[in-house]
């Protein structure tokens, strides 16, 4: 609601510069007051969280963005001179709206996606199936997408329980 601060948060996001990047307007575990961006806010600070890779894994591509990042952040506070910015590419922003957004386990089982991270899918596409291992003969739970979107996130174990979290969408929105 601060507009002064959003102008402030936007431009730390920018200096970052990850191939994609999304504001968190809280809910759905995306910045309530519970959280640890929620504490940053009650403070009157400013963070960038990132979440770079996933998959329980440090990848050479995910070191490249973070390294760039923390770099790019440093200059633009003043912290490095300017000369020590290093060019990455431009910011694709997402917004991230309501529970239509995200895709939950409608069942406990074995997760089958049916989509890949940075796909763009529709409302109503197939996402994914959830097998019953120790049902074998049971057919599978196949659901569906709520909403068009980017898949911003994919859940990696296949072992999944009724709740959890397979897919995380955004739409692009205005930066």
């Amino acid at each position: 609601p601060d507009d002064k601060r959003h102008a402030q948060q936007l431009a730390l996001l920018k200096a970052f510069g990850s191939p994609l990047a999304y504001m968190s307007g809280g809910g759905n575990g995306t910045g309530t007051d519970s959280t640890l961006m929620g504490g940053v806010e009650r403070a009157g600070k400013l963070a960038v969280g990132t979440e770079l890779g996933g998959t329980g894994q440090v990848t050479p591509a995910a070191l490249r963005i973070v390294e760039r990042g923390l770099r790019n952040v440093l200059v633009h506070m003043g912290i490095l001179p300017k000369k020590m910015r290093i060019k990455g590419e431009e910011t694709r922003f997402l917004d991230v709206g309501g529970a239509e957004y995200f895709v939950y386990a409608p069942d406990s089982g074995v997760f089958e996606p049916a989509v890949e991270l940075g796909d763009t899918v529709k409302k109503g596409q197939v996402a994914g199936r959830i097998h019953f291992p120790e049902t074998p003969w049971a057919p599978a739970t196949e659901f569906r997408f709520a909403r068009d979107g980017f898949v911003l996130c994919k859940r990696v174990p296949g072992r999944t329980t009724r709740g959890d979290c397979l897919f995380h969408l955004g739409s692009d929105a205005a930066a």
